[in-house]
């Protein structure tokens, strides 16, 4: 009885996390365990069938420097827009699990980069909230489906928030 108590429990708040609300920006970064800008290199299956992309790192921006990253791109919940592209450049929020690394915030913390008169840019979902400096920092206009911003400019803010959480823990 009591496993089953648990079980309805469980599912009760899967069926709540099944409509993916927004998120902070600010929110986004802290929760990252490792944020990267990565080249999407492979896709595999597990025995499970839990499904893998492998991306070659190419700049660390918050967590411990590697060359490769290894994520599940198998979505949890409803909503969860978890997914990879052999060949695209990507910015990555991950967190850590048990296991690897699961794209933040149900798959929206996967940012595909894009080059765009002559700079790299990001495309960003609607469900993350930037500060109200962002359009200060090379955004182009927000629409109900997401926005661009240009890649540097994201960096620095990302820095900006990794820094700020530095100083309120001393």
């Amino acid at each position: 009885m009591q496993k089953l108590f648990f079980l309805i429990v469980l599912l009760m708040g899967l069926e709540l996390r099944g409509d993916v609300k927004p998120i902070d920006f600010k929110k986004l970064v802290s929760d990252s365990d490792l944020i990267v800008t990565a080249e999407v290199q492979s896709i595999r299956a597990s025995a499970g069938g839990e499904r893998y992309g492998s991306a070659k790192v190419v700049r660390v921006w918050k967590g411990e420097e590697r060359s490769e990253v290894e994520f599940s791109i198998s979505p949890l919940v409803e909503g969860d827009s978890s997914a990879a592209n052999v060949g695209e450049s990507v910015l990555l929020f991950l967190k850590k699990t048990s296991q690897s690394y699961r794209i933040a915030h149900f798959g929206y913390g996967r940012l595909p980069i894009t080059f765009w008169a002559g700079d790299f840019y990001v495309t960003f979902d609607s469900t993350i909230l930037f500060p109200k400096e962002w359009s200060k920092r090379g955004a182009q206009p927000r629409t109900k489906s997401g926005g661009r911003m240009e890649l540097d400019s994201i960096w620095h803010l990302v820095k900006d928030q990794v820094e700020e959480a530095r100083q309120q823990k001393r």
